[in-house]
């Protein structure tokens, strides 16, 4: 149910589409948060390949799992994933639209 109104609430606040996958709800919410006069902005590892289950879930405290959620990707293949290409290209914009140019990521070797 919490999922539903939160995608319910998204839709109504961009362009998403009612049928609209995970990577799409993604990065309508970081195109979102971006226009924000948020003074930090980031994306987690799980948003950059749109994995919907989440570690540290409040209340979980017996979970053995909580913690220690695997992603489905190896941590070197996310530099490469496209959804992360993408949240990364909507942080920068996001950045240099505020004016605050913090230091560019690494160029390719």
């Amino acid at each position: 149910e919490a999922h539903t109104s939160i995608r319910t609430r998204l839709a109504e606040a961009s362009d998403l589409a009612p049928t609209a996958t995970a990577t799409e709800a993604v990065t309508a919410a970081h195109e979102l948060l971006a226009r924000a006069p948020a003074a930090y902005l980031s994306a987690t590892l799980e948003d950059a390949v749109a994995e919907t289950e989440r570690p540290n879930i409040p209340g979980t405290v017996n979970r053995s799992l909580n913690w220690c959620l695997a992603l489905p990707v190896r941590l070197d293949e996310i530099e490469r994933h496209p959804l992360a290409a993408r949240l990364a290209a909507v942080l920068r914009a996001a950045t240099r639209d505020s004016g605050d140019v913090g230091p560019s990521p690494p160029g390719p070797g």
